[in-house]
């Protein structure tokens, strides 16, 4: 179940709103296209008119098996936010590489989407099995 709090399935809405400075999305690219999965058709208008700046990126992981994929990585940013796609992509890029996640980066990614301090620890309290503050 979503948290009440959670953007999942809501980011152009609270990007139009000005309410979500950034919204990523990241899929195996064999899986593309699919609105569903990357809703480019929805952002599409918002980015032509110039309201969103649009980046993608192809990211090397592997599966859990090990066995290699590529990741394709859309990110749509506001006017004046574009900064965090740069440092979303070094944050993924670093996950991708190997690097591990840890509480430190979902907090990180977590503020560039545009949640709270407050919904960071909640989400963190649950995502790292600790009691809610």
């Amino acid at each position: 179940m979503r948290e009440p709090w959670s953007h999942t399935g809501r980011e152009l809405e609270l990007m139009l709103a000005g309410r979500k400075p950034l919204a990523a999305f990241c899929v195996e690219a064999d899986a593309l296209p699919c609105e569903e999965l990357i809703p480019e058709d929805a952002f599409s208008p918002f980015v032509q008119s110039k309201q969103m700046q649009r980046q993608d990126f192809d990211l090397q992981s592997n599966t859990p098996s090990g066995a290699p994929v590529t990741l394709r990585l859309v990110m749509y940013a506001l006017p004046g936010e574009e900064w965090r796609m740069s440092v979303m992509l070094k944050l993924m890029q670093a996950l991708h590489s190997g690097g591990g996640w840890n509480e430190t980066c979902e907090r990180v990614e977590g503020s560039l989407l545009g949640y709270s301090d407050a919904e960071n620890d909640t989400h963190c309290a649950q995502r790292f099995r600790r009691v809610a503050p």
